[in-house]
């Protein structure tokens, strides 16, 4: 996965890899003068950014761990606020159930091991060759080989397509909400918005009959 190259203008920008949910720190000093404006958010009482990037590093390894292959999602594209599509679905031991609506339609998605079925409306279960990557958003997050902290903020470069939008590839924000994940990117004017949050049904997902 690709990354972008450090900007020489932003100081004490501090980097972190993912590698199956261990989180592990490299910090990047860029240089920058004395009077730059400090960092926002969160921050310990002597403002250290690596000291921060820390802490943050470590909730977002918490709220992954949190979500432990069952977790639930909803993903939804905006344009101008308002919502054109959503996707709302959860994976339970790695098999997924989903269920996207755009404007009327709506279709569903099973996935059970290595086998795909859709639907369209009221129609019959077909057999499919694969998912989209919004299926299955936490296997897009853990593929990430680094995320920026950078002015209170951590971000990561995230297939478009597992936010619903048509791009290769974003920048999308991650926020942490208690045990839950948020991505937020923006592409061609339209806003992808991703949140995880541990599975509260359980519910053994089958094929369909």
């Amino acid at each position: 996965m690709h990354s972008s190259s450090p900007n020489p203008t932003r100081p004490n920008r501090a980097r972190f890899g993912l590698a199956l949910l261990a989180v592990s720190l490299i910090l990047s000093s860029c240089g920058g003068s004395d009077d730059e404006a400090p960092l926002a958010g969160p921050q310990p009482d002597a403002a250290d950014p690596a000291e921060t990037a820390v802490v943050m590093a470590d909730q977002f390894d918490q709220a992954l761990r949190a979500l432990n292959g069952r977790y639930e999602f909803t993903t939804t594209v905006e344009a101008q606020g308002a919502a054109v599509s959503q996707l709302v679905g959860r994976n339970v031991d790695g098999n997924t159930t989903s269920t996207a609506t755009v404007a009327a339609n709506t279709i569903d998605v099973i996935g059970v091991g290595l086998e795909f079925w859709t639907r369209t409306g009221s129609g019959a279960w077909v057999p499919a060759a694969g998912a989209p990557a919004s299926q299955d958003p936490l296997a897009s997050l853990l593929a990430v080989t680094e995320v920026t902290f950078f002015e209170g903020v951590l971000t990561i470069t995230y297939p478009g397509a597992a936010l619903g939008l048509n791009v290769d590839w974003v920048t999308a924000e991650v926020s942490i909400l208690g045990p839950s994940v948020e991505l937020v990117a923006i592409a061609d004017g339209l806003t992808g918005r991703t949140t995880l949050s541990p599975a509260s049904d359980l519910t053994t997902i089958t094929a369909p009959i």
